[in-house]
């Protein structure tokens, strides 16, 4: 494994530890290849849940078409739905991640919000590990309220600012994209 592909492996296991871990070779096997495969995703979004600490107990089916995660079955609480969207979303080469037929137990639906923060956080990662844009991951705060992302905290420069704004604004669901992120230092 080169250095480079084990300090990007390094980065994920750090930015989803709240969540458990992930298996360093199916994360490898999905960025290693230049168009992964749905199967590949799927199978490297089924390892990255079984991992994860904060899903245990939660029924999720995954499948993938074309690049996008849909996600089916019961969690337990809506940090798992978020948990589970964020982690899907991270994943090198998904597009998008449907999580409509995803339901909380006791409840309804998911909160719309949730899932809006979720995805932008997974993006957020997932360019920061997999993509060629500056961005500050672990600094943006993301919030969703009916629809309005509001990003705070700090980046090291306006680029990462632009970069955060411009994948929060491109997520379905979003109405607008308010930023508060001072430069650091």
């Amino acid at each position: 494994m080169s250095i480079i592909r084990f300090l990007k492996l390094a980065i994920v296991s750090i930015c989803l530890l709240f969540s458990g871990s992930v298996f360093a070779d199916e994360m490898s096997a999905v960025s290693a290849t230049a168009a992964p495969t749905d199967t590949s995703i799927t199978n490297t979004v089924n390892t990255t849940f079984e991992s994860s600490n904060a899903l245990k107990g939660s029924k999720i089916n995954v499948s993938t078409l074309n690049g996008v995660v849909s996600l089916s079955g019961d969690v337990n609480s809506n940090d798992q739905a978020y948990t589970a969207v964020s982690l899907a979303q991270s994943i090198p080469a998904v597009k998008d991640v449907d999580a409509s037929r995803l339901t909380v137990k006791g409840s309804q639906h998911l909160l719309s919000d949730s899932l809006i923060t979720a995805k932008i956080k997974g993006l957020f990662i997932q360019e920061k590990i997999f993509g060629d844009k500056d961005i500050a991951t672990l600094s943006i705060h993301v919030e969703t309220n009916n629809g309005v992302v509001s990003l705070s905290g700090t980046a090291d420069n306006q680029t990462q600012i632009d970069t955060a704004k411009t994948i929060a604004s491109a997520v379905s669901g979003v109405k607008d994209v308010k930023t508060n992120v001072q430069i650091s230092g």
